[in-house]
């Protein structure tokens, strides 16, 4: 989970973007290889899916990745996965949008926007017409997740990509303004 994770800035310093994801990634578990670790798991996204053209997307989907960020995240896939053999078992978890508390907030992550902006002004802003949908999943899920990848038996997850989206916290906002692309609610 040690990337580069904005977009804004991947599609400024792309180079950067492809050498600490892309590069970094695969030669960590390159490292984790040649150290003896037999079980590596790496944190994707369901970014890798980008514009699909299907309503809900799975393991087997198209790849359709639209940033520096998406497209690194499917070139660790593919070569951290040709690394696997008896020795080196790794699976890739396709997480969801993370949100939670950090001691270094992202403000620019979506479900962190909404709470920032609904703390500090008492308003619920959203930037659309509320139709918009998307999965997220609490960075605590994402920490059970990886445990649970590292738990299981190695035949059911060894080079295994798992889309990793907990049951229930896909928001969908629902508006009945829709004549109006910014709108918001007050009080919370």
């Amino acid at each position: 989970m040690a990337e580069l994770s904005n977009d804004p800035l991947g599609q400024l310093a792309p180079t950067i973007t492809y050498d600490v994801n892309h590069h970094g990634s695969v030669h960590l578990a390159k490292l984790a290889q040649s150290a003896g670790i037999e079980r590596f798991v790496y944190t994707s996204s369901c970014s890798v899916y980008g514009l699909a053209e299907a309503d809900i997307v799975d393991e087997s989907s198209e790849l359709r990745p639209q940033t520096a960020y998406a497209t690194c995240k499917e070139l660790v896939e593919r070569d951290v996965s040709a690394l696997a053999g008896d020795g080196f078992s790794p699976t890739f978890l396709r997480n969801a949008t993370a949100y939670g508390a950090s001691p270094r907030m992202r403000f620019d992550i979506v479900l962190n926007n909404l709470a920032g902006h609904a703390w500090t002004s008492g308003v619920v802003r959203l930037d659309s017409d509320g139709s918009p949908w998307r999965p997220l999943v609490h960075a605590e899920d994402i920490c059970r997740a990886i445990a649970a990848a590292l738990e299981a038996p190695r035949e059911t997850v060894h080079n295994q990509v798992l889309t990793w989206e907990p049951p229930a916290p896909t928001t969908r906002c629902a508006n009945s303004r829709r004549s109006s692309p910014r709108y918001s609610r007050s009080p919370i």
